[in-house]
């Protein structure tokens, strides 16, 4: 069973914080990416995908992120929204 987990963050994330992340599950795991780059996966020695993260987006419009996630959502102003 998969899920979805949207960050909203402030500041855009940082590339360093998230391969330290990655590379936190252990040093058998390994990281695999589509042809464009824009999604990253940490697999098993075998090539299962554990998690995917997503190149983040900036949300230019006041309240979108509210519109797309629904009202109980409290986002930073400018939100990047990072899925995983």
């Amino acid at each position: 069973m998969t899920k979805d987990v949207i960050a909203l963050t402030s500041k855009m994330p940082d590339t360093r914080s998230l391969l330290a992340g990655f590379f936190a599950g252990g040093p058998e795991l390994g990281l695999a990416a589509d042809q464009d780059g824009a999604v990253v996966r940490l697999c098993t020695p075998v090539g299962r995908p554990l998690v995917a993260v997503e190149a983040p987006l900036l949300v230019h419009t006041p309240g979108e992120a509210e519109r797309l996630l629904g009202p109980e959502v409290s986002a930073p102003a400018p939100p990047y929204p990072s899925t995983s």
